[in-house]
């Protein structure tokens, strides 16, 4: 079996790319995609302000990137999508660059389960 490894996103468009159950990637492509009128300035938004997608497996560690501490540490929001994944997204600097983080309810890192639990919890 091919071992599934963290995955970063530099673009909207290759939300498909995702290894994840189909109504979690549906869930995830409604939440990022949903409100988007135009997905060429969207895009283009994307590049300009550096903003990424991080998917993480239940077994992966953090990467070591400093913005990822930044949106971990002042979430803008963390949701449940589907089949026991979450999406979270910190704004991590003034032009709009947006870090999100995809991971499942299996994450050994402590941080992640400690959002999910008071995200289950309100």
């Amino acid at each position: 079996m091919m071992e599934i490894i963290m995955f970063k996103l530099t673009t909207p468009t290759s939300l498909p790319l995702l290894n994840l159950p189909a109504s979690a990637l549906e869930a995830l492509s409604n939440e990022i995609l949903g409100p988007v009128d135009d997905i060429d300035l969207f895009t283009a938004f994307w590049n300009e302000t550096e903003t990424l997608l991080w998917h993480l497996n239940h077994d992966d560690t953090l990467p070591e990137d400093p913005l990822l501490a930044v949106a971990l540490a002042n979430p803008e929001y963390v949701t449940a999508l589907d089949d026991g994944w979450y999406l979270l997204l910190g704004i991590v600097c003034d032009n709009g660059q947006g870090i999100y983080l995809v991971f499942p309810d299996t994450t050994v890192i402590t941080q992640l389960q400690n959002l999910i639990e008071a995200l289950n919890h309100e």
